[in-house]
């Protein structure tokens, strides 16, 4: 066997990244080898994968080895030439004379093997091909050899790219998950805590400032919400685009909140707004979209004016129309802002441009566009947002208040390993003078239904030990007619695949307090 490559530990770090060897036979790389074959006219053709102390074959045609130690290996030499290595006559060669393989079977007496060299320089083995009987291969038939290698080579990068892609995907997924769960379990948290306190503001007649911060607390979780959401459904699903989400809104409700938080946000600004009398009682927008829209230009002007500085907001309605102008006595934006901003025809191309000059009002831009708006700066000191009013899709009102009729004494097991999430649900169940029971693992909820009945089960899915899927299967084993509902922090995890392991339901966190009325109304309705 000849002295291994100067650089043999890399070249051999190099082949294992590929991740080929003993994995199976592929068609792609049979047919380029049949192809080496026909092309030479010899009975053998070989990809041969030089690893440390042996020769292994991804694809062979004419023999039945799958592998030949390496100090016999032809290709051993190949590796350490940077053209065709070429041996007429194997009989007739020093070096190969007395080798097992030209002596015995399969009687080797002519070999040409083109190198296979990676991107990064490494000779990785060879593509081969060999005969029983001394040959020659002409001009043409030793570069087609050269380039079915490179082919194989291309081959080989191709099916290490996709496996990169794969794991790639697969750790967006695993990343969207865990960003999904840990940032929905707070504003779980933060949704139906400001609930509760709202309601007794009410009940221990507390100052309406209370109240009101209360609300913009909840208001700005349930916005923070919705743009989590559509950031992690576009990630999760790379065909998907950001998209309007429309809802019928009380419309003097909505503006007071908005502008009363963006006044508390920016003190230092005297903000006022004037609603017309023609304001609808209800409109149709994405309320979400929009606030993000106007809190971003608001907080932009504030960094421009002068602390104590009033910026002047009208609110005028058109028949499928809302329009915002801002005014003030002092510039609002820079001339190279009001160039940017009243650049109408950006071609997105469904994906967001992001000016590094102006990221701000980038985000802004690309929301306006998105929602089929304008904005015009028609002097350094106004603007104008318009913005159309649309149809609101089914089931995207606001909801009415649900009762709660279940069957009396009904005991509920909740499976829960986060302490704040299990404050909140067991806040929502005395709420709804439900009794339960709480665990915080898989293994513990299969020993509670084993010992105490239950009429439902709640099922986080991410609990340590065994998942809350596992768990799910064991109790259904048991227990097919319980129903096990998962209430989850993962907005991304595949429906289907959890369905399978028996659960009946699937709730995401935070949970409105109405459709966890109605989900027990569903499973424990009274008789």
């Amino acid at each position: 066997m000849p002295s291994p490559p100067i650089n043999e530990s890399q070249r051999l770090a190099e082949l294992l990244s590929y991740e080929i060897l003993d994995s199976d036979s592929e068609d792609v790389f049979d047919q380029l080898t049949a192809l080496a074959s026909q092309i030479c006219g010899t009975p053998i053709a070989l990809i041969s994968l030089i690893d440390q102390d042996r020769q292994w074959f991804k694809s062979r045609i004419g023999l039945d080895a799958q592998q030949t130690h390496r100090n016999v290996a032809f290709c051993a030499h190949a590796i350490l030439e940077d053209h065709v290595f070429e041996v007429h006559d194997a009989l007739q060669d020093p070096r190969f004379f007395d080798n097992p393989l030209v002596t015995g079977h399969p009687n080797i007496r002519f070999y040409a093997g083109t190198p296979l060299v990676s991107p990064r320089g490494f000779a990785l083995g060879t593509l081969c091909t060999l005969d029983d009987k001394p040959r020659v291969l002409n001009e043409e038939q030793r570069k087609a050899l050269s380039t079915l290698g490179a082919a194989v080579i291309a081959q080989m990068e191709l099916r290490r790219n996709s496996r990169e892609l794969q794991r790639a995907l697969q750790y967006k997924e695993h990343y969207l998950s865990y960003l999904s769960h840990e940032v929905r379990t707070p504003l779980n948290a933060i949704s139906m805590f400001s609930r509760q306190l709202r309601q007794q503001t009410a009940q221990h007649n507390l100052p309406e400032s209370f109240d009101n911060a209360l609300q913009h607390i909840q208001t700005s979780g349930h916005r923070l919400l919705d743009i989590v959401d559509s950031v992690l459904n576009v990630a999760h699903d790379s065909e998907k685009s950001l998209q309007p989400l429309p809802r019928s809104i009380r419309s003097k409700d909505y503006l007071t909140s908005l502008f009363s938080m963006l006044q508390m946000v920016n003190s230092q600004l005297k903000l006022g707004w004037a609603l017309a009398t023609s304001a609808p009682q209800t409109m149709t927008l994405d309320d979400t979209k929009i606030s993000q829209i106007i809190s971003t230009l608001v907080n932009h002007v504030a960094l421009h004016l002068p602390a104590r500085s009033q910026l002047i907001c009208q609110v005028q309605f058109a028949a499928t129309q809302l329009q915002f102008t801002f005014k003030s006595t002092q510039p609002l934006v820079t001339p190279l802002e009001q160039e940017f901003l009243n650049t109408h025809q950006i071609c997105f191309d469904e994906q967001f441009y992001i000016s590094e000059n102006f990221q701000d009002l980038s985000i802004s831009k690309n929301l306006i566009n998105l929602l089929g708006g304008q904005i015009e700066v028609e002097d350094l000191h106004q603007f104008r947002l318009s913005l159309p009013l649309g149809q609101c899709p089914p089931n995207t009102s606001s909801e009415a208040s649900e009762d709660l009729h279940i069957k009396p004494d009904v005991r509920l097991l909740i499976v829960e390993d986060n302490e704040i999430n299990q404050i909140v649900i067991s806040s929502l169940m005395d709420e709804l003078n439900v009794a339960h029971a709480l665990v915080a693992t898989g293994e513990e909820a299969v020993d509670a239904v084993s010992h105490d009945p239950f009429d439902l089960i709640i099922m986080d899915i991410g609990l340590p030990g065994i998942s809350g899927l596992r768990a799910t299967e064991i109790i259904k084993q048991q227990n097919p007619r319980l129903p096990v509902v998962a209430l989850t922090a993962d907005a991304v995890t595949n429906r289907e695949t959890m369905l399978l392991s028996g659960l009946d339901a699937i709730l995401t966190k935070p949970i409105a307090l109405n459709q966890l009325i109605r989900m027990l109304n569903y499973y424990l309705a009274e008789s």
